[in-house]
């Protein structure tokens, strides 16, 4: 089975022409730095969005969807920057 990946360059290629894009799990972990076990977790939970089917054999977020989720995060808990 051939997979083809995608990184942030094709991404950014996408937004210019403002389209909202389909991210794949391995974008997904890159983005938020969780594994693939807890981000199957949080959805299970209730905790973070449930991926999107676009066609029969694939999982993916809407970009904006995991833009949404880490803003809403950071909201809730704002990052603590510790420098020694």
């Amino acid at each position: 089975m051939n997979r083809t990946t995608h990184n942030a360059a094709d991404v950014e290629q996408v937004l210019r022409h403002n389209i909202d894009p389909f991210v794949r799990i391995s974008f997904v972990i890159a983005a938020i730095g969780l594994s693939r076990s807890t981000i199957y977790r949080l959805i299970a939970a209730g905790q973070f969005p449930r991926p999107c089917h676009p066609t029969q054999h694939t999982t993916a977020w809407r970009l904006s969807t995991v833009r949404a989720w880490i803003s809403e995060r950071e909201q809730a808990k704002p990052c603590r920057i510790r420098i020694s």
